[in-house]
């Protein structure tokens, strides 16, 4: 009985199962300061806005939570293609989105040149992952070490940069 009120309530506020789980997927993603709609830089400097980027995209990848999540919907995706689909678009996709909109407005400043944004914000994404969060995912790795992690981040952004600043 319990369960069928909380189910209601729960229920009650989104459309169906999918629209909550976008939801948490989302409310996540904004927890690690990727609100798409404020997605805004300080287009002034490039490279720190970059490393700032990519400091909230590493922490939300080496959140537990989203680690959790991750294991699931990898273990699930073969039965649940949707959900899958659902997670990808409302996790990676969300935080590509947000990144894509700094670095267009890196690139409405006169900081980076023209490129294929979409093409940039998931190999900046897939840089700072580096190996980190596959040994993450697989149990290899507990924590990061903040200087190692802030090491390789310099680098990639420092690679991104050689590629794409005018």
């Amino acid at each position: 009985a319990i369960r069928d009120v909380y189910k209601r309530q729960v229920y009650g506020h989104f459309d169906n199962k999918e629209s909550l789980f976008r939801a948490c997927i989302r409310s996540k993603i904004e927890d690690h300061g990727f609100q798409i709609k404020e997605a805004s830089a300080d287009v002034s400097d490039a490279r720190s806005t970059l490393l700032v980027l990519c400091r909230r995209f590493m922490a939300l990848k080496c959140d537990p939570e989203v680690v959790a999540m991750f294991r699931v919907v990898a273990a699930e995706a073969a039965t649940q293609p949707r959900i899958a689909g659902l997670f990808f678009e409302s996790g990676p996709g969300g935080a590509r989105d947000a990144i894509a909109q700094v670095l267009d407005q890196l690139v409405a400043a006169g900081q980076l040149r023209p490129h294929d944004i979409d093409h940039a914000s998931w190999e900046l994404m897939n840089m700072s992952a580096g190996s980190f969060h596959l040994r993450l995912l697989f149990g290899l790795l507990e924590t990061i070490e903040t200087t190692e992690l802030e090491a390789h981040l310099a680098r990639i952004v420092d690679d991104f940069l050689a590629i794409y600043r005018c």
